[in-house]
């Protein structure tokens, strides 16, 4: 299955054909309402009102098979990247954009012209509750830095749940780490989103301790030079305290929908309070040591706003908060800017640009 997302074996049955297009046939009709109300309302920016209605009714009246079949995930790779991916601004700026590494399900975005091994790459994790494949938005983001930055860029594509549950999207990450010290790279930053976050934070836990044998992931030596994380999810088995219940109608889902995709990506109990599933889970003194330097970009209104400050503020994490921005509002937010010029200014991408200058 390696290149391929392992959804492949995935048909929709006729019901859920069916049921699906009712969904869609909903949403549309809701998005009238939402539409108006949007307008009427004063709390959130217009767009983001209506972005969030949208996500949340998606995301509670569809199953995860459904939701991949409109984001695209029986497309393999590398045409799933290209197909997302060629219509950016950023995208003839590249070099080598979508070539596979070794035989791993890591691919580059961009390897900077005679790349030397201690120069710089970024490796990437994107996001979607471990069971939706990357959207157009992250290879769009991903781009402009890649020609803004002139750094080279690899992204992970990490196999997807159900078939593939944990640990193995951790074992996919080890191997294509071990490819790249192979190849010489000692000058690594992790990067990731959402889930993809959580990803970063059990990559570094295996490079520091090293991995429980059962995970049947390679031995890892170089420490990355620093990480950087937005809207991470720190905490697979959340419950409904603090930000889980105040922002549990201004976020893009509920702790109920958070849980059952944890619940997809990791089933049994005891491995959900374990670091290498919830780092949240991990005590100061244990996570110390196995970070480098780094930054979480997060926002306010997420459901776990209080849970990645909380970890930020414990491990002194430089944080930066988006005003009034629900959980990873940079993908829409980013990709949905008409110009070069207006998606440089994103606020969460222009921090994550400055930072990232900062430690190349």
């Amino acid at each position: 299955m390696n290149g391929e997302y392992q959804e492949n074996v995935d048909d929709l049955s006729l019901y859920d054909t069916i049921h699906m297009g009712f969904a869609l046939s909903a949403i549309m009709v809701h998005g009238i309402g939402w539409i108006v109300s949007g307008t009427i309302q004063s709390k959130q920016p217009f767009f983001q009102y209506v972005y969030r209605k949208l996500s949340r009714y998606s995301v509670e009246s569809m199953n995860i098979k459904q939701i991949r079949k409109l984001t695209g995930a029986k497309r393999p790779m590398p045409n799933a990247m290209i197909h997302l991916g060629s219509s950016s601004v950023f995208y003839s700026k590249v070099r080598r954009y979508g070539e596979r590494i070794g035989s791993t399900r890591g691919y580059w975005v961009h390897e900077v012209e005679g790349r030397q091994p201690n120069d710089p790459v970024i490796v990437y994790f994107h996001g979607g509750g471990f069971y939706a494949p990357a959207l157009a938005a992250h290879f769009d983001i991903l781009l402009a830095l890649a020609a803004n930055l002139n750094v080279s860029i690899v992204f992970v594509d990490y196999s997807l749940v159900p078939h593939a549950c944990y640990p193995q999207p951790i074992r996919d990450s080890a191997e294509i780490y071990a490819e790249l010290e192979k190849m010489g790279c000692s000058n690594i930053i992790l990067v990731g989103d959402s889930a993809g976050g959580n990803l970063c934070m059990a990559l570094m836990n295996g490079i520091h301790y090293g991995f429980p044998e059962s995970f049947r992931a390679p031995s890892l030596h170089v420490r990355p030079k620093a990480f950087l994380c937005v809207s991470p999810w720190l905490n697979l088995h959340a419950t409904k305290t603090g930000s889980y219940v105040e922002n549990n109608s201004k976020d893009l889902f509920s702790i109920e929908i958070l849980n059952h995709w944890g619940s997809l990506y990791c089933s049994q109990p005891p491995d959900k309070e374990t670091t290498w599933v919830s780092p949240a889970t991990g005590s100061t003194d244990y996570w110390k040591p196995a970070l480098p330097p780094g930054l979480i970009i997060y926002g306010p209104l997420e459901i776990m706003a209080d849970e990645i400050k909380e970890f930020a503020n414990r491990l002194e994490i430089p944080l930066f908060e988006e005003k009034g921005a629900p959980h990873d509002y940079i993908l829409i937010d980013f990709q949905l800017r008409s110009t070069e010029n207006k998606k440089l200014e994103q606020p969460a991408f222009k921090k994550m640009m400055q930072y990232l200058q900062s430690v190349l």
